[in-house]
């Protein structure tokens, strides 16, 4: 009888078991429920409380190369429009017929703390003045005839008093995150920050004459690291030491001003990649080899060129070796010391 009944004693024990280990398992999956419930309800309110970088959708169509040492935050953004700074900004925009593109660079700069914002209305014929003034952020400026870029930004930077000036062209939108390593990089002691198309340029070949003048410009400056990076590109920075030291009309020549900030000992760097190559608008001046810009841009690094060697000499940086070229002109002392005639 005890070997017939041990069968169902078990039998009794494993069915009382069961419900029991159902109910565990039961009572097991509530609380992780609860527990990632409990979770997720503080997860919603961070997010709720954070602060989101808004995303521009300029962003998608930049083309900026990603910079290694770029601040992402949480939500994916780059730290753009959270960013916070120390020192007074202005923005000086250039525009010329532009009334279509010009309220994306408005905008995009609107996301940013500027004390000013300056539109420079240089010729314009069509709605960019109507489009400038939309923007209650903005100083306009009108200039009935077209002086030239160059020109119309060194009007604009005389009428700033913040410490640190963005350039930009009307024509170019480039996204607020994208335009925050220039501000930076002028905010940590940079004079000068330029904008870096080296990832955008190809081998020597494949350049340009315009982008070997500029090359050449920097390496005669003693500045092989910056390659063909000019202040002829946007965006760009600039310090208020820079404009004080070489004046705002040294701006007028945007190579020229590269070399007297370079020459006067100002800290020049070329921090981020925004390609306004691909996005650059075409126009008949701007358009084959030796064009009308091409010919304006050549002369302004010629000019630049010639202030270097009314400084350094006939040679600029290159050295003359060993070459005694006074021995050459057979003046006396060389005669004398250097080679006798038998």
């Amino acid at each position: 009888m005890r070997l017939s009944n041990r069968p169902k004693a078990r039998r009794a024990r494993s069915g009382s078991r069961k419900p029991r280990a159902r109910l565990l398992e039961l009572s097991r999956a509530r609380s992780r429920r609860r527990s990632s419930g409990r979770k997720a309800a503080r997860g919603i309110g961070r997010l709720s409380s954070r602060r989101f970088v808004r995303r521009s959708p300029l962003r998608r169509k930049a083309g900026a190369a990603r910079q290694p040492g770029a601040r992402f935050g949480r939500a994916g953004g780059r730290l753009g429009t959270r960013a916070k700074f120390r020192r007074s900004m202005a923005a000086v925009v250039t525009c010329k017929d532009e009334q279509h593109t010009l309220p994306l660079v408005l905008r995009e700069l609107e996301r940013l703390p500027f004390q000013e914002i300056i539109v420079v209305i240089n010729g314009s014929t069509d709605r960019s003045l109507e489009r400038a003034l939309q923007h209650r952020r903005t100083t306009v400026v009108w200039l009935p005839e077209a002086l030239g870029h160059d020109v119309a930004r060194a009007v604009g930077a005389r009428l700033t008093t913040s410490s640190i000036v963005l350039f930009m062209d009307g024509d170019v939108p480039v996204s607020a995150e994208d335009l925050v390593p220039f501000l930076r990089s002028v905010e940590r002691g940079a004079d000068l920050a330029l904008n870096d198309l080296s990832p955008f340029i190809g081998s020597f070949a494949e350049q340009d004459h315009v982008t070997r003048f500029k090359t050449f410009l920097n390496r005669a400056l003693g500045r092989v690291d910056l390659a063909m990076n000019s202040m002829t590109a946007v965006p760009h920075a600039v310090s208020r030491r820079l404009l004080d030291r070489i004046g705002c009309a040294a701006l007028a020549v945007p190579p020229k001003a590269q070399a007297l900030a370079i020459m006067s000992g100002l800290k020049v760097t070329a921090p981020a990649s925004v390609n306004v190559i691909a996005r650059n608008r075409l126009r008949p001046h701007n358009v084959g080899e030796f064009n009308e810009v091409a010919e304006l841009i050549i002369g302004d690094h010629l000019e630049a060129i010639s202030l270097i060697l009314q400084r350094t000499g006939p040679r600029g940086a290159y050295p003359d070796a060993g070459r005694w070229r006074h021995v050459a002109r057979g003046e006396d002392d060389a005669d004398e010391h250097h080679y006798s005639v038998v």
